[in-house]
């Protein structure tokens, strides 16, 4: 085998590792965009239940004295 054969199939071989190399690299960065996006989703859902209770927490604030107190201890009980 000559030396001019020998460095073709070594870039042969460096060129298909780097092939893999970037198909892996390809799935990982896939694989971090999908749970990048669960991530927002949950956090998207849980910040509209907070304002949903802010809102509640607001009107509740507007009630009488009594029932602000009873409806808190039903919303801690929750």
């Amino acid at each position: 085998m000559g030396i001019k054969s020998f460095f073709e199939k070594m870039q042969r071989f460096l060129e298909e590792k780097q092939h893999f190399c970037l198909v892996q690299l390809e799935d990982l960065e896939k694989e971090m965009e999908k749970r990048q996006e669960k991530s927002l989703t949950k956090l998207r859902e849980e910040l509209f239940q907070v304002g949903l209770l802010i809102t509640e927490m607001e009107e509740k604030c507007l009630q009488p004295a009594s029932e602000f107190l009873e409806d808190i201890h039903n919303s801690m009980v929750r």
